[in-house]
């Protein structure tokens, strides 16, 4: 196990070393461009260098590195001016190739930027009709709750007065019987006594 980690992690170093060293190798080469050109007498030779120049800038755009291809035209179009101002013609269809693959990334940008807008207008008013169902729930609960609590009460306040009414019944009830039961007794009394005031004639 230790020997396939050791493998790897040698790989990944290699990868590291070879990449740094062709990074080197391609900026020495660009500087060494420049310093060629400067330094060339031959004409043919300064167009070589340039067009070696306008190839690496245009592969540069190809890559979609467009930061590193425009820096490096502003670095190698002065030497160029400076040592055969009718060469500068050369990097015309690359500053075009340019220009165009600066559009497309500019139109990809505000395309991104107005679907991240598009989501997030999207997000807020799902976010909105959420909060507003979970609102019109939450009042026709309240409304349900209401109802039923008054439904209760009312109920409430009929077995009350059902009661009250049962109870009042019961109390005339009583009161009629006792109304009954005394006037049966006072019935019997003056019975009695008109019994008696018979019985002493």
């Amino acid at each position: 196990m230790k020997l396939i980690i050791t493998s790897v992690a040698t790989a990944a170093l290699a990868l590291t070393i070879v990449s740094c060293s062709t990074q080197e190798r391609a900026q020495h080469s660009e500087m060494s461009l420049a310093s060629k050109i400067e330094n060339a007498s031959n004409p043919d030779s300064v167009k070589a260098y340039v067009n070696s120049a306008k190839e690496h800038i245009d592969k540069l755009i190809a890559d979609g590195d467009l930061v590193a291809a425009k820096a490096y035209l502003d670095s190698i179009q002065p030497v160029v001016e400076k040592k055969d101002p009718a060469m500068v013609h050369i990097f015309t269809p690359t500053k075009a190739e340019m220009a165009k693959a600066e559009a497309k990334a500019a139109a990809e940008d505000a395309a991104e930027a107005m679907r991240e807008g598009a989501d997030t207008v999207a997000s807020k008013a799902s976010d909105l009709l959420d909060k507003t169902t979970e609102a019109a729930k939450a009042t026709a609960k309240n409304a349900a709750d209401k109802g039923a609590e008054i439904v209760d009460k009312t109920k409430e306040k009929g077995a009350d007065i059902v009661d009250k009414a049962k109870d009042k019944g019961q109390d005339l009830t009583e009161k009629a019987k006792d109304a009954v039961k005394k006037a049966k007794e006072e019935a019997k009394e003056k019975a009695e006594d008109i019994r008696k005031a018979v019985d002493d004639k």
